[in-house]
């Protein structure tokens, strides 16, 4: 069902109009949209216009890799305590990219066939009673989750396990439509398990859970481009099977739980194994894409980019581990703005190094998530 939103940005001739790049040269998606001389607005898929397909063509130098009309994308979201505005924020973004996303597939002359799911960081306490954590065996175990949020009016009374919608759908279910729906089904609230562990949870999404007879049966087809989309204000904690002990609040010598993560990387999973479950969709015949949404510090370049530009990031002072001083269960933040706080991202960082110009990080700490998505959206119809 469509919620009400805010009115439509009805289009406006342009004359005079010169060459606007959206992105730069080197991203495999970049297209050319028309300006007009005078206009410093965005572009008009970014600002909510009705762009009609004459209007998005590939850039000339840019290479045009083998078309997947079949794109699924997870996301995974935080739904601890501290991400309510950042949960907002996603869903205002998500109109943009999902124009962008058929308007690159409409560029290629395919009927794109979108799946779109989400999931949350809980992967489970090993069986501990751990606060905030409601469900210790596995906790949402990678399931896509699909109940509507309170938060929102007009939201359906229920929805299945994961959204779809095909280029021919047109005005059958408008993407705006779409939109919402992921909106109400994105926006999982503030009740979740601190012990954030988003790789582990996406690891399941797309493996166990996804395979037949899996909670999330039939969310990947053959031969799809993936997008695997985190956003999360902590870094990744997904624990090593063999140290349950990890998540025991009886065992002080370990630290505080906020911060065992950090004191004890070791007893956490190698984030090159994690970056290997992802490849192994690559093995299967798909395209994979990985966006990350986190702490990263707003005011450092280094930090924000495609994977292969991260070089410099994890040397930023912004980006070390400490502890507060002042409050020793917790770590410095590493950004600390109006959105609220975040903590350095280490290991996503070290994620999108492993895939490269395939990756794309960005901060959550900024009021707006539209340039991440809207790239990735582009990333997806590249070659591998």
């Amino acid at each position: 069902m469509k919620r009400e939103t805010e009115a439509t940005v009805q289009p406006r001739s342009r004359m005079l109009c010169r060459p606007w790049p959206l992105a730069a040269a080197w991203l495999a998606a970049s297209w050319v949209f028309p300006a007009c001389d005078g206009d410093d607005r965005e572009p008009a898929l970014l600002a909510g216009e009705d762009v009609p397909a004459g209007d998005v063509e590939p850039a000339d130098d840019v290479p045009v890799g083998p078309v997947r009309a079949a794109i699924d994308v997870l996301f995974v979201v935080d739904n601890s305590a501290s991400m309510a505005q950042e949960q907002e924020v996603l869903s205002r973004a998500l109109p943009e990219f999902l124009r962008r996303l058929y308007a690159e597939a409409e560029a290629r002359g395919v009927e794109a066939d979108v799946h779109v799911g989400v999931t949350s960081t809980d992967a489970g306490t090993a069986g501990y009673a751990v606060t905030t954590c409601g469900e210790p065996d596995g906790g949402d175990r990678g399931c896509l989750l699909h109940e509507p949020s309170p938060l929102f009016a007009g939201c359906d009374p229920g929805y299945p396990p994961f959204l779809s919608r095909s280029s021919a759908d047109g005005a059958a279910y408008p993407i705006d439509e779409l939109a919402d729906d992921l909106a109400c089904v994105a926006t999982l609230g503030t009740q979740g398990c601190g012990f954030e562990q988003p790789f582990g949870a996406a690891r399941r999404a797309v493996g166990e859970a996804a395979a037949a007879g899996g909670c999330n049966e039939g969310f990947l087809r053959p031969g799809s481009a993936v997008a695997v989309i985190y956003v999360s204000d902590e870094d990744d904690c997904t624990v090593a099977e063999d140290h349950p002990e990890m998540f025991d609040p009886e065992r002080t010598d370990l630290g505080h739980l906020n911060v065992r993560c950090v004191l004890h990387r070791e007893r956490t999973t190698a984030v090159a194994e994690e970056a290997a479950a992802l490849r192994a969709l690559e093995a299967a015949g798909h395209v994979v894409v990985v966006g990350a949404i986190v702490g990263v510090p707003v005011d450092e370049p280094a930090c924000t980019g495609f994977g292969d530009e991260l070089e410099g990031c994890l040397a930023s002072a912004a980006m070390a581990e400490r502890i507060d001083p002042v409050s020793p269960s917790e770590l410095v933040p590493s950004c600390n703005t109006a959105m609220g706080l975040a903590f350095p991202p280490r290991r996503f960082v070290e994620l999108a190094q492993a895939f490269g110009d395939r990756a794309y990080v960005a901060s959550i700490c900024v009021p707006d998530y539209k340039d991440l998505l809207v790239r990735l959206a582009g990333r997806l119809f590249s070659s591998p």
